[in-house]
């Protein structure tokens, strides 16, 4: 009987969740984008270089790359006994 009891009562967070996320999706529906000034985006690095606009914008997502890559190929390789088949 206990075990019916416990399972009911962790339900609550599931509702929770559930409630707040209705509550952000409420309010993003209903509440008004906000302007944003043009200047914002004035960060970037203007410069071309190689022939590449905004290279070193580009460029430094190649970290980003590289990691990537070596993530997929170390899952792909299946060398790595992982907990959780899935």
């Amino acid at each position: 009987m206990n075990g019916g009891v416990s399972r009911h009562m962790g339900q609550w967070r599931g509702w929770l969740i559930g409630a707040i996320s209705a509550v952000f999706l409420v309010a993003a529906l209903l509440v008004p984008a906000m302007p944003q000034p043009l200047t914002y985006h004035a960060f970037a690095d203007c410069r071309t270089l190689f022939g590449v606009a905004n290279f070193f914008n580009v460029v430094s997502n190649i970290p980003f790359l590289i990691g990537g890559v070596l993530g997929l190929r170390l899952i792909w390789t299946s060398r790595v006994q992982f907990i959780d088949a899935r």
